[in-house]
């Protein structure tokens, strides 16, 4: 009943990618598309619905290509639902398969004006954008805030109802986050928008998705079936909000959460200044259309605990106002998503809680029980202050040490683990020891084992965290050579924040969030600063393993994100406050040279080596697909290294322009430096325009793809700005000292210690509202494509 949409920029953000097409379980939620034979594997989705009229009977319905297919007969009733006779939605509305003229209604609410095909097409065409004068952030900002109030739904099948056409449906979707989305609205004319939305776009996977025609007000769901619903923009538009909800209210499931967003009314912006209550008694005089309802902050939260939904939470700017509401039961209302059940605590006194997931816990006790991905059930645990990891004495908070002298080159090649459960539900997993892969996962790491098959290695290093050597083991097949499990490249200690997801981190410590997430390498936590002491181990790491005997020219390696992105850092002499800077994606690999540029034979010496990065981030899939672009949309450039005529260049201009880069590139003429000057100054307009969404595509030769990289990587400071006095001493001396770091490092000598091959792919991504250019997130560099990809 009602609309919703998506905007043109939403196929941007998800990108064309004609990769393959993901299916994923109920049971896990997935994070990076797959390769198309592992995805085409699996079995479609099957929706679980209900007839609307007694609740009871359940019809369960497929999507072959987007169209829905199912018995749709409830024999209690003595009726059948309309079901892809329009090629298009099912109905399950009462006015399925009736003349309309039974059943008509002169004025629907608000819903009528959305049951127009024109209202329908110019809909993400720019009506919705029109919502930004009441103070709606914008396509992108809401979904970002949509997903975090969705999280309990994470690895479930997601209701977005008033869809319109597909504005969220399409982005929830390719977020991977659920699996399987159902996009209900009342009106047929949006419907039929959607579907052409949803077939526009060959990376949305069309046997997740189902077109349901559905009245808010007569839910075809069984009672407490739903774990998360969505309303976009909608709520002001239905004819009996009360009914509604309470409609919804019946079909969540215990621990369910309700997410909506709609408009206050014309005191509220003033009402957010003074307090709603003092200007409550204006609201009276505001004209209201017959149409729509606009609504006060109390009003909805009124709403919501009538219905008996708890925990009422919400967002709100100018007369935008997104919130969320639970259904009580099922453990966490509070939309921690605890994924364990433990004693009844309040939900709110972190200290008391008793079922806070631990850190490698004393042996379980025998009512313990495993999920269904496989994760011990554990209850009553939480940070004491000392893990099994404390007697190692590798939690320092000192500048990490120098690498070590070599006789001869070595290559590494660092491999993150595939998706693991708590990436999956967006937890912090940090040295904990609870997660394993999921099936998403598992697949990542199969296809990473692919593209490593012909490498020799001659020894594996390995995190000794289960998601990592469960990864390990798929991707190191069956070689026979030594395997080395080494405590120092396990992920980052996070301490307290470990088993929390990103909303428990922001409402349980907010101060030490914001630290977090804007200045991670001053953060600290616990008495420990954990990115800090992550480059002190990092560089403990790289002794042990350039000094492992086992390992004479090639080694893999293969750890977690954080400290894949320290070693990186540390091999290259950059400090802790490069941290995130440089993307480790799940089951991508990253190969490090240590160069031996010493005398040979009889004179050759210990000497420390000369690092170069051969690629980074090298990912299982295209670099462009959905699962690579998150969930906004930011800035990028695209750097291709080569002559444009070369076919190298060619396949890889094929690829990018098959998965949503289809500008014409900017080539680049003449010296390397005038290259790097017109590439440059494209960035730097792109980075000035207001807005984000932009891409600049551009074929340069190495030396101006490395000067740039080298002015995206920006300046190096060897102490973050916060460190101790002494420490900046220590690690200033260090610097300086001569032979210890592997070059001089500066914007173009950073670039330098990137290899850049002909057709190499280059992506630096700025997050939105970052205007400098030295501040770019490295996405990937030197991207090989992998043989037989194709272009599109």
């Amino acid at each position: 009943m009602r609309r919703g949409a998506q905007h043109a920029r939403v196929q941007q953000a998800v990108g064309a990618a004609a990769a393959a097409r993901t299916v994923v379980a109920a049971a896990a939620a997935a994070q990076v598309p797959e390769a198309a034979a592992a995805a085409d594997a699996h079995a479609s989705v099957t929706f679980d619905l209900a007839c609307p009229i007694c609740h009871t009977t359940p019809l369960r319905l497929r999507s072959a290509g987007g169209a829905p297919q199912g018995n749709t007969h409830c024999p209690r009733c003595a009726r059948t639902f309309a079901c892809g006779g329009n090629g298009a939605y099912a109905d399950l509305t009462l006015t399925s398969g009736v003349q309309q003229a039974a059943y008509e209604q002169r004025f629907w609410g608000g819903t009528s004006i959305f049951q127009s095909p024109l209202v329908s097409f110019v809909y993400e065409r720019g009506w919705r954008q029109g919502f930004a004068w009441a103070g709606f952030p914008g396509v992108d900002k809401e979904f970002d805030l949509a997903m975090d109030y969705l999280q309990p739904g994470y690895g479930h099948v997601l209701v977005d109802m008033s869809c319109g056409s597909g504005l969220f449906a399409r982005r929830f979707l390719a977020s991977n986050r659920f699996s399987g989305v159902v996009a209900a609205d009342f009106s047929e004319a949006m419907l039929a928008q959607a579907r052409a939305f949803f077939r526009e776009d060959p990376s949305l996977d069309a046997s997740r998705y189902l077109l349901l025609r559905a009245d808010v007000g007569r839910l075809p769901f069984a009672t407490g079936s739903v774990a998360a619903l969505h309303a976009g923009a909608a709520i002001h538009c239905w004819p009996n909000p009360q009914a509604a909800l309470a409609e919804i209210s019946r079909v969540l499931r215990p621990g369910g959460v309700f997410v909506a967003s709609t408009f206050l009314n014309a005191v509220a912006p003033l009402g957010q200044l003074v307090g709603d209550e003092l200007v409550a008694p204006l609201s009276q005089f505001e004209p209201s259309p017959r149409a729509y309802k606009w609504w006060s902050e109390a009003e909805l939260h009124d709403l919501c605990t009538s219905v008996g939904l708890a925990d009422f939470r919400r967002a709100r700017s100018n007369r935008f106002i997104m919130f969320a509401a639970s259904k009580p039961g099922g453990g966490d209302a509070t939309g921690g998503r605890r994924l364990l059940s433990g004693p009844s605590e309040d939900p709110t006194d972190f200290c008391s809680r008793q079922d806070r997931l631990g850190f490698f816990p004393a042996p379980v006790s025998a009512g313990s029980t495993a999920t269904a991905e496989g994760e011990e059930e554990i209850v009553g645990w939480t940070w004491t202050g000392s893990d099994e990891f404390t007697p190692l004495g590798d939690r320092r908070d000192e500048p990490p040490l120098p690498l070590p002298r070599l006789r001869h080159s070595k290559r590494l090649v660092l491999v993150r683990h595939g998706q693991s459960t708590w990436n999956a539900r967006n937890r912090n997993q940090g040295s904990s020891n609870f997660s394993v892969l999921t099936d998403m996962g598992q697949q990542q790491a199969q296809a990473a084992a692919e593209l490593l098959s012909g490498w020799d290695f001659e020894v594996l290093f390995v995190s000794p965290l289960k998601r990592a050597v469960e990864t390990s083991r798929i991707v190191w097949g069956g070689r026979r050579a030594p395997v080395l499990t080494l405590p120092s490249l396990r992920e980052i200690d996070l301490y307290t924040f470990q088993g929390l997801d990103k909303l428990e981190n922001r409402s349980l410590y907010p101060e030490q969030y914001v630290a977090w997430q804007s200045n991670p390498a001053d953060f600290t936590i616990d008495g420990h600063a954990p990115v800090r002491e992550l480059w002190y181990r990092a560089s403990l790491a790289w002794r042990e393993v350039l000094h492992s005997k086992a390992l004479r020219s090639c080694g893999l390696l293969v750890a977690h994100n954080a400290v894949n992105q320290a070693l990186l850092c540390t091999a290259l002499g950059l400090p802790p406050c490069f941290f995130r800077r440089f993307s480790q994606s799940n089951a991508a690999f990253t190969v490090l040279d240590f160069d031996y540029a010493g005398p040979e034979g009889s004179q050759r010496a210990a000497l420390p080596p000369r690092v170069r990065v051969e690629r980074m981030n090298q990912f299982p899939d295209r670099p462009m697909s959905p699962g690579k672009l998150g969930k906004s949309v930011p800035n990028r450039l695209v750097l291709v290294c080569g002559d444009v005529t070369s076919k190298a260049v060619q396949a890889a201009l094929g690829m990018l322009s098959g998965n949503g880069v289809s500008a014409p590139p900017l080539i680049g003429v003449g010296s390397a430096a005038q290259q790097a000057l017109d590439v440059r100054t494209a960035v730097q307009a792109a980075l000035a325009t207001p807005g984000d969404g932009r891409a600049v595509l551009a074929v340069a030769n190495r030396e101006a793809c490395q000067q740039l990289l080298g002015e995206c990587v920006g300046p190096v400071d060897y102490a973050p700005p916060g460190a101790a006095q002494d420490q900046r001493a220590a690690a200033a001396q260090r610097a300086e000292a001569p032979g210890e770091h592997p070059q001089e490092l500066g914007p173009a000598g950073v670039g330098a210690l990137f290899s850049m091959s002909e057709g190499g792919v280059t992506i630096v991504n700025w997050p939105q509202g970052q205007r400098e250019m030295s501040r770019g997130t490295i996405l990937c560099t030197n991207y090989q494509l992998p043989r037989g990809m194709a272009a599109g």
